[in-house]
């Protein structure tokens, strides 16, 4: 396995915040027209949601390779990132959990529990790649996770993962 690296899709989440952000400015324009303390207060309130998303937000990068994974968390500000990291061969469990449409990887090792939240996050192609990559990586697990057949997986594209036996 050569190194891969996962890294959330901010742009996509920003576009969405910034469409959010017009829409408010033209409802606002449209109701408020003498444009009063409330007018600027919505706008105003809306503009700061957006700063703080962007400033204090982390973004999270998993970097994995033949010994193991890195798990990186930053913030936009931030110059260098903080991250745990373990080897495959540590992992005792993991743990596929889908619960109103997000999806959360966890993978279990000795001494601690790392959260993979990839709802939206991550692409569903890097979704399914990571997937794969922690079923080749983790030989010693009776275990691989697969994409289920039934109709809510199919529903769900990527998302709906099943265990399945070796």
């Amino acid at each position: 396995m050569t190194k891969q690296v996962f890294k959330e899709n901010t742009v996509k989440r920003i576009i969405i915040l910034l469409l959010a952000i017009v829409a408010v400015f033209v409802i606002t324009n449209i109701y408020f027209t003498d444009y009063s303390l409330l007018y600027w207060a919505i706008n105003i309130s809306t503009f700061i949601l957006f700063f703080y998303y962007i400033v204090f937000e982390k973004h999270k990068t998993i970097i994995c390779d033949v010994v193991g994974c890195r798990v990186e968390e930053r913030r936009f500000w931030e110059s260098y990132a903080k991250g745990v990291s373990f080897n495959w061969d540590e992992v005792r469990e993991t743990v596929f959990w889908l619960s109103d449409g997000d999806a959360v990887f966890y993978i279990e090792t000795g001494e601690m529990k790392i959260e993979f939240p990839l709802s939206d996050k991550f692409s569903s192609e890097q979704f399914e790649s990571f997937i794969r990559t922690v079923n080749d990586a983790t030989l010693h697990l009776p275990y691989v996770w697969k994409r289920g057949e039934d109709g809510l997986s199919k529903m769900r594209g990527a998302r709906g993962y099943i265990k399945v036996a070796r």
